[in-house]
């Protein structure tokens, strides 16, 4: 039932924070995203949103150390490398693409 109810929670931050995006507020989500992202290490999204949302407050190299931190757990922890979606965004964040 915990695990249910956290998983509930975290899909509940998740929308918020996908609303916040959506309405531009950048700097109040990247703290957010931080908390978050160190509290579920192991959930890809959290890096995907974090990064996206430092590249739009327009901190890029930022957002690519979040990525080459994620890639790193992902390899230590899960002997993966990034998704493809993470691939992607850290191709549109080099390219200075909008995330």
């Amino acid at each position: 039932m915990a695990a249910a109810f956290g998983e509930l929670r975290l899909t509940v931050h998740l929308l918020h924070v996908a609303a916040g995006f959506d309405l531009g507020k950048y700097w109040p989500l990247a703290a957010e995203l931080a908390r978050l992202t160190v509290a579920r290490p192991e959930h890809e999204t959290l890096p995907a949103f974090r990064a996206a949302t430092l590249c739009a407050c327009g901190r890029r190299a930022g957002a690519l150390h979040v990525l080459a931190s994620a890639r790193a757990r992902m390899t230590a922890h899960l002997g993966l490398g990034l998704t493809r979606e993470l691939k992607d965004l850290r191709t549109t964040i080099l390219r200075d693409g909008p995330v």
